[in-house]
């Protein structure tokens, strides 16, 4: 069964999957991860599509980035969670309320 990547879809810049900040030369830029092309972010091709703020750009610009580029000169901020439960799927015993 082949993995599903669940931050495919593009998400409001408002509301990335993640939120990663800048130190050493890209000291004051922001990377707001809107989607995820691919499962595996060791993949040397890995990019993200991002909404990024720096002291060229303050207002913000959505490009795509590098993962590689961002891990090396990141710290990871915020992560929202993207797991979907499916409860048809999930099969729970609930014991009876004792009155």
């Amino acid at each position: 069964m082949e993995e599903e990547n669940k931050c495919f879809e593009i998400r409001d810049k408002l509301d990335p999957y993640e939120t990663w900040k800048g130190f050493g030369v890209f000291s004051g830029w922001e990377w707001n991860v809107l989607k995820k092309y691919q499962i595996d972010d060791m993949a040397p091709s890995a990019k993200y599509k991002c909404f990024i703020k720096n002291g060229i750009s303050p207002d913000g610009e959505i490009s795509d980035v590098p993962v590689w580029e961002i891990k090396k000169y990141g710290i990871l901020l915020n992560r929202k969670p993207t797991i979907v439960l499916d409860l048809e799927d999930i099969d729970i015993m609930i014991p009876p309320f004792p009155f």
